[in-house]
């Protein structure tokens, strides 16, 4: 007998049969015709509909096989727990939902404790369908790499097994709820050759914890999220995790002073800014892992790290005692010494970060050539060294980096017209810089703007007014 299906997505299709309506959940690929099986004795497919605390099967009916295999059982209606987290639709009310339901499948010992945002619905009616493990592990072979990476992988930890692993997600998902943004992703989507990033920030523990996100939040909430996320508890329980984001949801909070608050922001700020660094180092020396031993590597990240807590541990910031235009003069200079912890303290609220995450990369490829390299050039050359010394053509393995003939034009007290010349390895691909000896140089104007910072002022705005390419050396000889 004919049936009619219309697909819902990559895993789930509608079909009427008889008169009747069904959901189907793909579990196996493939490209068979349509075949029409019934269910016959046991079988793990199954799910769990969880209503007002209390758990009922969804029954799997029969087979089909559609462009792959399909378990067939009662229509459902309602949305896919990751297409809600991707849509930043995902709240505390419907987090709770989802955690109710999946503590009375773990209570009742019905189902081992496993959590799949994929397969996790939020049905149209207020229920909330949960995917048995065996029919969860076969639909997750049905999504593509890129799929699986967005709906599944990026919400567990890549280690963590067992009851941990729930708890573990559902600590993200937490997160997320709360301040809108996936603790361990920088932006706002995640592709295949980030897993390798995310899984190391997991395991590091690397992410802005939601004491700083968060801070007017109920601080034992927050922070016992956080140790979750960091693996600092031994036995995470979801029944108190339950009730401290009911706690989160229903109460009001104690308030803090908005110098608490502040402060509180500025190290979120500044942890972030440090785990973005620690990811450009990683990229750097994954992609020269062969010519560098391990032991080398852990020197010279260690080197770096440790000097710079040292510097601003014990040092004044280098933009004390400055008038505007002074740290202005400051932030160009020290581009020429490849000193992004001095440009860093020159601005605030991410002004200028292009320019320091060059620095950053930079240092560490003149570091690193440095150590490996036996006699030879120097690998960097500074804009204002390189234009003063009459352009001296540059030796494989040599790049120039920073600003020239800085011109500062005061236009009020704390704004300032600020134009240079602007030197970059060609197509400003810094990670090449190493082998290639072709620049790119162009005259840069931008309107910086300072605002005092406690004891100093600082940059909190880098706009770019012009920018003129500079197409030969004889130009800029001529200027």
């Amino acid at each position: 007998m004919n049936s009619t299906i219309d697909r819902i997505d990559s895993t789930r299709i509608e079909l009427r049969r008889e008169g009747r309506h069904y959901t189907g959940i793909k579990i196996s690929p493939g490209n068979r015709p349509d075949i029409w099986n019934l269910r016959s004795g046991n079988t793990p497919d199954t799910a769990w509909i969880y209503r007002d605390g209390r758990l009922d099967e969804w029954p799997v009916e029969g087979y089909i096989e559609n462009q792959g295999r399909y378990c067939i059982g009662p229509r459902f209606e309602g949305t896919r727990l990751s297409r809600i987290i991707a849509d930043g639709k995902l709240d505390l009310s419907c987090l709770r939902k989802v955690l109710a339901a999946h503590e009375l499948i773990f209570s009742s010992q019905k189902e081992p404790e496993h959590f799949d945002a994929s397969s996790v619905f939020l049905l149209n009616d207020g229920g909330v369908m949960v995917f048995s493990p065996s029919m969860a592990e076969k639909q997750r072979a049905c999504f593509s790499e890129e799929e699986l990476l967005q709906v599944y992988q990026a919400f567990r930890h890549p280690d963590i097994r067992g009851p941990r692993s729930a708890a573990y997600s559902f600590s993200l998902l937490a997160c997320i709820a709360l301040t809108g943004r996936h603790p361990f992703i920088a932006g706002h989507s995640l592709a295949v050759s980030d897993s390798g990033e995310l899984r190391e920030r997991m395991r590091r523990a690397e992410f802005v914890s939601l004491r700083l996100m968060r801070p007017e939040l109920y601080r034992d909430t927050v922070e016992y999220i956080d140790k979750i996320l960091d693996g600092s508890t031994d036995n995470p329980d979801l029944s108190r995790l339950h009730d401290l984001l009911e706690k989160v949801e229903t109460e009001a909070a104690p308030a803090l002073s908005q110098a608490d608050l502040l402060r509180m922001r500025s190290l979120a700020r500044r942890r972030e800014r440090r785990i973005h660094r620690h990811s450009i180092l990683r990229r750097f020396f994954h992609r020269y892992r062969i010519p560098l031993t391990i032991s080398g590597i852990l020197i010279i990240a260690g080197a770096l790290l440790t000097a710079n807590l040292l510097q601003k541990a014990s040092v004044p910031p280098p933009t004390r005692g400055l008038n505007p235009e002074q740290v202005v003069g400051l932030f160009y200079e020290s581009m020429n010494r490849l000193d992004h912890d001095t440009m860093d303290a020159c601005t605030t609220a991410g002004a200028g970060n292009r320019y320091i995450e060059s620095a950053v990369r930079l240092t560490v490829i003149t570091r690193v050539t440095k150590a490996y390299s036996v006699g030879g050039p120097p690998p960097f050359l500074s804009a204002q060294e390189w234009i003063d010394s009459g352009l001296p053509p540059l030796e494989q393995g040599q790049f120039v980096f920073g600003a020239a003939d800085i011109s500062i034009r005061q236009m009020t007290e704390a704004e300032f017209l600020v134009t240079y010349i602007f030197v970059q390895p060609a197509g400003g691909d810094l990670e090449e810089a190493e082998q290639s000896i072709r620049i790119d140089v162009s005259e840069h104007t931008e309107r910086v703007r300072l605002r005092r910072d406690k004891e100093d002022y600082r940059i909190y705005s880098l706009e770019t007014e012009e920018i003129r390419e500079i197409d030969s050396f004889r130009e800029l000889k001529n200027e």
